[in-house]
């Protein structure tokens, strides 16, 4: 198995300075290359954790089993990123990260684990193995401002936020619990 320092993750976040993360970790974790190839040529890739960016989530008893997977779904699984993150940080990985496949068994103590807590382990293990570093910037990009045509009425297929859903709660459990300085509730 190849373990390389390798670049810097792009975290693309709002706030300015942002407080250390809680470090979990697997009582028990093996890591094998899996050099079968892709399927379906080679293994099947099987997951009892969606490693998805959605909260899609069912528990597992404390363990994760996963197969023939690319390094780059491991670490998008365990820093939950979006499209601009994964291009960014493709642009910079070594090339072998898109193309490597793994096998990944792991264990915790505690059978209630959420999906946001395997991955903050998953975090420890790729830094563990891989030797994988982080570094987390902010970055100034374009966006798209989404406005009305006409003043207070919607498109068909928009409608209103919900008064009661608090977006702020989702941001912060899409960036693994992280805060930053300056943020509000709201």
């Amino acid at each position: 198995m190849r373990i390389a320092l390798f670049g810097s993750l792009l975290g693309i976040l709002t706030g300015t300075v942002c407080t250390q993360v809680p470090k979990l970790e697997f009582e028990v974790a093996s890591v094998r290359q899996n050099t079968s190839g892709a399927p379906p040529a080679g293994d099947s890739t099987t997951s009892n954790v969606p490693l998805g960016p959605g909260d899609v989530y069912a528990p597992t008893g404390g363990e994760l089993n996963v197969k023939n997977y690319l390094l780059i779904q491991y670490i998008a699984f365990a820093y939950r990123m979006n499209d601009g993150q994964m291009k960014a940080f493709q642009a910079m990985a070594p090339q072998w990260v898109m193309t490597d496949r793994f096998n990944i068994q792991a264990r915790t103590e505690n059978h209630e684990v959420t999906k946001d807590q395997l991955r903050l382990m998953m975090r420890s293990l790729l830094a563990e193995r891989f030797k994988m570093a982080v570094h987390e910037e902010e970055r100034q990009e374009a966006v798209f401002g989404l406005v009305l045509v006409k003043p207070g009425v919607m498109g068909p297929k928009l409608h209103a936020h919900p008064a009661g859903d608090n977006c702020f709660v989702r941001f912060l459990a899409a960036r693994g619990g992280r805060r930053c300085s300056g943020e509000g509730a709201g």
